[in-house]
């Protein structure tokens, strides 16, 4: 600002990855990775001049939307950048998105990462085709789609399969629409089911599967 007078744009690309098992991992090298993106993403909403601004984005990553083995720090610290992404939009005047990359052909991932992603049906993106992309969302997309997913894996075929059971206009973590019961109350019922909530048979006790804190949060709100 003090140079130029004004920032139209900015891209967001921290990040660093340290992948281990939560019980392996190190308070130090949780902040690490869960810092980098956060820090620089708080700075910037703190700094940035919504009223001169033209776009905000966020390099996040499907891990942040999907969840991602070993990744624990860094799924967090992108899903730090969605909601933050959502809370920008909803206060400034300026395009912000956040994009959930799927894997990319270059920068963070390994030879040996690349494999792990194709034996799990997940696509790596050309640096060429994310540009492409990244320029029509910019141009493209409007105001209010902010946690956008961009790549090709097996997310896409889950989506395609549950897809049916959500008639339209519904909301998709409800199914069937709330009800107005006596006194005015509002009633939802919302049956799990283990074949469409896939995300139960990762999280049971004594081998059953339970409601995590977290999706029961996600559904109140």
């Amino acid at each position: 600002y003090k140079t130029h007078g004004r920032v139209d744009g900015v891209i967001h690309g921290a990040g660093v990855i340290e992948d281990k098992l939560l019980e392996q991992k190190s308070d130090d090298s949780f902040d690490r990775v869960f810092e980098t993106k956060t820090r620089s993403a708080f700075t910037l909403s703190r700094k940035l001049r919504p009223d001169s601004l033209k776009f905000l984005v966020f390099f996040s990553s499907m891990a942040g939307r999907f969840g991602n083995r070993g990744q624990s720090d860094y799924a967090a610290a992108n899903e730090v950048l969605n909601k933050l992404a959502i809370a920008l939009d909803r206060k400034w005047p300026a395009r912000v998105v956040a994009i959930n990359w799927g894997p990319w052909q270059t920068g963070m991932v390994s030879p040996a990462v690349q494999r792990q992603f194709a034996q799990r049906g997940v696509q790596l993106i050309p640096p060429a085709d994310g540009a492409r992309v990244l320029d029509e969302e910019l141009r493209k997309g409007t105001g209010g789609e902010v946690e956008i997913v961009l790549g090709d894996g097996p997310w896409k075929h889950l989506i395609a399969e549950t897809a049916p059971s959500a008639a339209a206009g519904t909301l998709p973590l409800i199914v069937d629409p709330p009800r107005v019961v006596s006194g005015g109350a509002v009633e939802i019922i919302r049956t799990l089911n283990l074949h469409e909530d896939l995300y139960l048979s990762d999280h049971e006790l004594d081998g059953k599967p339970v409601l995590p804190l977290a999706m029961a949060m996600e559904l109140a709100a």
